[in-house]
């Protein structure tokens, strides 16, 4: 099953003015708040849960819209960047071992991240 994890929906930015003597106004701070709309999604479309896939060579597919960047962790690996192409982002896996794996992925989008995670068989 589709785990999708959001961090927390509203990011602040703060932005302090700088005074250069006490005797002026002191200084004051703006804050931004952002907040995700309905339309930053990440979705794992390929493998489904506890697919068995070729251990050769297996493509990942990602719907993520819209989106700066995406990529994926493997079995608590390193982040590797994702490829766009055709409507989806695409990581293709070598080599991978016999067993029981967990992909996780996230897309990064304006300072809002949103991840989602998989679990797959080799």
């Amino acid at each position: 099953m589709l785990k999708t994890l959001k961090k927390p929906a509203t990011k602040t930015r703060t932005a302090t003015s700088n005074r250069t003597t006490p005797a002026q106004q002191p200084a004051t701070s703006t804050k931004t708040t952002i907040t995700p709309t309905n339309s930053n999604r990440i979705t794992i479309d390929h493998p489904k849960a506890n697919e068995t896939v070729c251990r050769q060579h297996y493509s990942v597919r990602i719907t993520a819209t819209p989106c700066e960047n995406v990529e994926i962790c493997i079995d608590d690996g390193v982040w590797q960047p994702c490829r766009n192409s055709a409507g989806y982002w695409w990581y293709d896996m070598h080599n991978i071992n016999t067993g029981n794996h967990t992909i996780a992925v996230r897309l990064n989008n304006k300072g809002i991240t949103l991840l989602a995670a998989q679990k797959f068989k080799a």
